[in-house]
């Protein structure tokens, strides 16, 4: 008869085994819960607009129609009471049913939206890359675009900047060794970090220009810039203005190098 083999844990081995198991639950009771609370707004949203008359009468009990109304506009005869301003009860239905439709759409975002900006899994000293959500968006995520805090452009934008703050002075090594273009990238890193609101001038030679000129506040901040490389190297890169997404950091520096020669012969 064959015995049994009971394999023996160490203590550490179990520590790290239940630690995951608790984590994975956590996370899984998370996002259930999440889902659970999605639908309860949407459910809820869609009560309160498919109710917004009923809900009117409620706060017409409650808080008597003279609050809600206004004293001039309520008459009250021995068949009930009655309202001579049908634009002002129009107004708080409408007001109503837009609180329930901004419920539904929270939940509806907490329901089904799409895990949040996530950059590809890469190094810190990498290149910074569009994340694939950005590229392929759902109506939810566009409704929210420059929404703070929740928009996917505001979430994709503090990830570009997580990523930059765990960059440090040895991404230079990255870099030729030019004099003239290492002066060059230093004065226009530290512009685009003051423009564009970047942690610090890390600057990897392949990131993209279309990255590194992009602000979530709009296109102002790309105006900016490239006057003030107009006024400092007496160099116009206007031409260049709609090729950002087809340049790195380290083309766009030989770009302004090569026109500042140019204007001096």
């Amino acid at each position: 008869m064959r015995g049994s083999h009971k394999q023996n844990l160490s203590p550490q081995s179990t520590n790290r085994y239940f630690a995951f198991q608790t984590l994975f639950y956590g996370a899984n009771m998370f996002l259930f819960r999440r889902k659970l609370f999605g639908g309860i707004l949407m459910a809820a949203g869609l009560a309160i607009v498919l109710y917004c008359g009923w809900i009117f009468e409620y706060l017409i009990c409650l808080f008597r129609p003279e609050k809600i109304m206004g004293k001039e506009f309520v008459i009250y005869t021995p068949e009930g009471c009655f309202y001579t301003n049908p634009v002002k009860m129009q107004l708080w239905c409408a007001a109503i049913a837009s609180l329930g439709i901004a419920v539904y759409v929270t939940g509806h975002f907490m329901l089904v939206r799409r895990p949040g900006a996530k950059l590809p899994e890469e190094k810190v000293f990498t290149a910074l890359a569009w994340p694939d959500n950005w590229k392929k968006t759902s109506t939810v995520q566009n409704f929210f675009i420059g929404t703070p805090f929740v928009g996917l452009d505001r979430r994709i934008f503090r990830a570009f900047k997580q990523k930059l703050g765990h960059r440090n002075e040895r991404i230079h090594n990255l870099w030729p060794e030019d004099l003239e273009i290492c002066s060059i990238r230093d004065e226009v890193s530290t512009m685009l970090a003051k423009i564009f609101d970047w942690p610090n001038t890390w600057f990897h030679p392949d990131d993209p220009c279309d990255i590194l000129f992009w602000s979530p506040r709009g296109d102002l901040e790309i105006v900016e810039m490239f006057l003030w490389i107009k006024d400092k190297y007496g160099v116009s890169l206007d031409h260049i203005v709609n090729r950002l997404d087809e340049m790195s950091f380290l083309q766009l520096i030989e770009q302004i190098r090569a026109a500042m020669q140019d204007h001096e012969t």
